[in-house]
């Protein structure tokens, strides 16, 4: 026999070709057909037709099962907290801002279904949680494989997904021990208005990465806000209380925990402050006797248009003519700005208690000049 026949007889004995879905269903409907010209009698029409619309649905329904548990690949989104097994140690996130990755998920349709449906945030708190190992050495960052850890979480452990890849690859963190200090409670910069504030209690416990505790510490800035802004008290003048003001978090401050989270405040509210213009504001020197009788000292004596802010009370005497004293603008010199004249700022007297220039006002530069008298005038 002939290479050629060896070949042809292998080819026409060998297994069928395979065929998809819509290769089966011609064949199947070949052979339905040559079925029914065999049938010789309308019962037996009927009692075909009959089969048929209990077999059709059912072999459909079997055919869909069998495509959805066939293993399929989905990119997946995975919001994540990040947590130790030392329940005494802090862990934060160095690498990324959101606490989520891109993963690649290998599963059953039906599965996959169901991990993505789980998968979804619900009450603000994430899905999956990173359970970082107690034996990390705290005051360090560590690199760790997200997708070993993200593979270990309960959703995809007891569905039967696996994790294959994720976007990031690794993990950086950073772990250290958490401390806790008692801290003292303040109205917020932005209340200006507000006198007298007492809280009760006085003090609230934060707990935070040590650290930066001791860092906040010794740079005197370890305290807490109260959330009095949003409080429609705080616009009327007058003595008020507040039996429930919540404690401000910062915006970075995703781990840090405050006890108690509300305390009640009693305060006073004056009157916002007013602004006004003064038309002109006289400018004298001030030198010593010694500056004064060695250098003559020219400059522009009126200083035009200085807007001052305080209470209204005391804005609107300064509105009236007969006001005393005026207020004065006064320039300071010294030995080394007679010998090198420059722009200087002014210093402002005479204002009513309470009563400031604006940052604009306070940076308001003057020019002068400095010569020296002749001998013996």
């Amino acid at each position: 026999m002939s290479d050629l026949e060896t070949k042809i007889r292998k080819t026409r004995t060998g297994p069928a070709p395979k065929r998809g879905f819509l290769a089966h269903q011609a064949v199947a409907s070949r052979e339905v057909m040559r079925f029914a010209r065999r049938l010789t009698s309308r019962d037996q029409l009927v009692t075909f037709l009959k089969n048929m619309t209990l077999v059709v649905p059912l072999t459909i329904l079997i055919w869909v099962y069998a495509e959805r548990e066939n293993d399929q690949k989905v990119s997946q989104t995975i919001p994540f907290e990040v947590v130790s097994a030392d329940q005494s140690r802090l862990v934060e996130v160095q690498n990324m801002d959101e606490r989520s990755v891109v993963a690649e998920l290998t599963g059953s349709r039906s599965r996959l279904d169901f991990v993505r449906e789980l998968l979804q945030p619900r009450d603000g708190q994430s899905p999956v949680r990173i359970v970082v190992d107690a034996s990390l050495q705290p005051g360090r960052t560590h690199t760790l494989n997200i997708q070993q850890l993200i593979d270990q979480d309960p959703i995809f452990k007891q569905s039967g997904v696996t994790v294959l890849n994720t976007s990031p690859a690794t993990l950086t963190v950073r772990v250290d021990r958490i401390g806790s200090r008692d801290v003292p409670l303040r109205v917020p910069p932005a209340l200006s208005t507000i006198e007298s504030a007492v809280f009760d209690p006085p003090t609230v416990r934060i707990e935070d990465a040590e650290p930066r505790l001791a860092g906040a510490e010794s740079a005197g800035t370890l305290f807490a806000y109260a959330d009095m802004e949003s409080l429609p008290s705080v616009k009327i003048p007058g003595p008020h209380a507040e039996k429930s003001v919540k404690i401000l978090r910062a915006k970075d401050d995703h781990h840090r925990v405050v006890t108690p989270t509300e305390v009640s405040v009693s305060f006073n509210v004056r009157e916002a402050n007013a602004t006004y213009t003064i038309p002109s504001v006289a400018v004298f020197v001030l030198a010593s006797a010694n500056i004064q009788s060695q250098y003559k000292i020219a400059y522009d004596p009126i200083l035009p248009r200085v807007t001052v802010v305080g209470p209204p009370q005391k804005i609107e005497l300064l509105r009236r003519e007969d006001y005393q004293p005026k207020p004065r603008a006064v320039l300071d010199l010294s030995k080394s700005d007679v010998e090198n004249p420059r722009l200087k700022t002014l210093r402002f007297i005479d204002l009513p208690e309470g009563v400031t220039v604006d940052d604009a006002s306070a940076r308001r530069e003057v020019t002068f000049t400095a010569t020296e008298r002749p001998a013996g005038e």
